[in-house]
């Protein structure tokens, strides 16, 4: 029973409140980074602390067993994060280079719509406008 109440059901809270982090934004790295940090850490000394107060053996017992699969749990949540942050960067990059292409298709268009193609056509452009009494454009366009 000792072992219940000072080794197990504090290190099931500790991997609970591990998981706190899957809800934090990926945004906030350092809130998440800290909390993943903190846990890792206190599962290492729940299991340096057990193995102080037991006697040296050369094999695994259940409480190590549980530690050592607490610890993993722990850990993972750090590797998801680590996974997330990836991700977020790799879609963020796509969606700036896909606008860069947008906005560049943009002002290609419009150099196409409002300028003429040829001399000859700019010559014919601006004297047809100035011919008609409209207002000649102007020509460093």
């Amino acid at each position: 029973m000792y072992y219940i109440f000072q080794m197990y059901i504090p290190c099931i809270c500790v991997v609970i409140l591990s998981w706190v982090s899957f809800w934090i934004d990926e945004t906030d790295g350092s809130d998440r980074v800290g909390l993943g940090i903190a846990t890792v850490l206190t599962i290492s000394f729940m299991r340096g602390s057990m193995n102080d107060s037991v006697p040296r053996v050369s094999y695994l017992k259940s409480v190590d067993y549980f530690l050592l699969g607490s610890f993993v749990f722990v850990f993972m949540t750090l590797i998801e994060y680590v996974l997330v942050l990836k991700q977020t960067r790799k879609e963020k990059k796509k969606k700036n280079e896909k606008n860069k292409e947008t906005i560049e298709r943009d002002r290609q268009r419009e150099a196409e719509l409002l300028l003429p193609e040829s001399e000859d056509e700019k010559v014919s452009y601006f004297t047809s406008n100035f011919v008609s009494g409209q207002d000649a454009p102007n020509p460093a366009l």
